[in-house]
């Protein structure tokens, strides 16, 4: 499990950065084919590039290797290249994963993973709302706090479209020229558009993911699994 995370982690990295190419069996076979042997190998290269890139993230000791054969690492690309994940739903991977996880953690740690139907019961009785800070004292898989981000983040979603109409509304009624008019919707919606933006300080979604959403797991792997769940 905790491999084949690294790997799913080595092909987020490169769809975010736009390497498209790195992520198959072609560009492993040649580079291959080119290393010289005091090189790193394409697998170790690609993984140290990733552990970079998350490292803000904390997921990755500086230490941390990526422990699989050239082979196995060559079949499991083989078997995910055809798959993009950034464009597929947060709900897919999300699925996708607890199941993986929970394979993994209820055959080894014997942990328990509350169901989604429960989960979704519990945040909607309690109904976060933005600005909440809120945190769960044994978060597991991050199951609780993925579904608390993605609610608040839907009141905040509906907030911004209401301000949209509303402000497409004032711009209409000032009968303007059908270009200036066009162009003054646009710059109106792209400014509030920068409220959802959850990478950019000081935005509405950054306070969401950044200041308000905490959790803590006496299980060490837990607690990494469940930041490498709800970066997913």
């Amino acid at each position: 499990f905790d491999e084949i995370s690294k790997i799913l982690f080595i092909k987020m990295y490169i769809e975010r950065t736009g390497d498209w190419g790195k992520f198959t069996t072609d560009y492993i076979d040649q580079r291959a084919a080119t290393r010289l042997p005091s090189d790193p190998t394409v697998m170790e290269g690609l993984f140290d590039s990733t552990r970079k890139h998350y490292q803000a993230d904390d997921l990755f000791a500086a230490n941390d290797r990526l422990d699989v054969s050239a082979s196995t690492f060559r079949r499991i690309v083989k078997k995910l290249e055809r798959f993009n994940l950034s464009t597929t739903s947060d709900d897919v991977k999300g699925i996708a994963f607890e199941k993986f996880l929970g394979q993994t953690f209820r055959g080894e740690l014997g942990q328990y993973f509350t169901p989604r139907p429960i989960v979704d019961f519990a945040v909607a009785m309690l109904d976060p709302a933005e600005g909440d800070v809120l945190c769960d004292p044994a978060a597991g898989s991050g199951g609780f706090l993925i579904r608390v981000f993605e609610y608040v983040r839907d009141k905040i979603e509906h907030d911004i479209q209401r301000q949209k109409d509303a402000r497409r509304a004032e711009i209409e009624a000032q009968s303007l020229p059908e270009d200036q008019e066009t162009a003054a919707i646009n710059a109106a919606f792209a400014d509030l558009n920068t409220q959802l933006e959850v990478q950019t300080p000081g935005t509405r979604l950054y306070a969401l993911a950044h200041d308000c959403i905490f959790g803590t797991d006496a299980e060490p792997r837990a607690a990494r699994t469940s930041k490498m769940n709800m970066i997913m």
